[in-house]
């Protein structure tokens, strides 16, 4: 019995590393038409990322706002605003500027949040 709990374990292992090597070799480089594609994930490890890429771009676009009055690269949105509420802004961003989605994930997003909570 041991035998075989150690046995799918260790494929539970090498399946979940797979998928998050392959996570790791798309999304840097991947663009913001994929990253809508994961945004529009429930679970797993698209969802993940693109949580991970908006709270962080969040945090750092919020910070330079701080740091950097009148910045061009700076947003100032409400930060009791849910995750969910901006990822929702964000795909409806993204459904109504298509020429965006070809663009890097991360510049797209960026460009999200400057047009939608810009710094008055």
């Amino acid at each position: 019995m041991h035998k075989w709990s150690a046995i799918f374990v260790i494929l539970l292992v090498l399946i979940v590393s797979s998928h998050t090597n392959l996570a790791a070799q798309t999304w840097p480089n991947g663009s913001t038409g994929q990253l809508v594609d994961g945004c529009k994930q429930n679970d797993g490890v698209w969802a993940g990322y693109c949580r991970g890429l908006v709270i962080g771009i969040s945090a750092v676009l919020t910070a330079n706002s701080e740091l950097s009055p009148g910045s061009p690269i700076a947003s100032c949105y409400n930060e009791n605003m849910s995750t969910a509420k901006i990822i929702r802004g964000f795909l409806d961003w993204a459904d109504s500027n298509p020429t965006k989605l070809g663009e890097a994930a991360p510049v797209g997003f960026v460009q999200y949040m400057v047009d939608t909570y810009p710094c008055r």
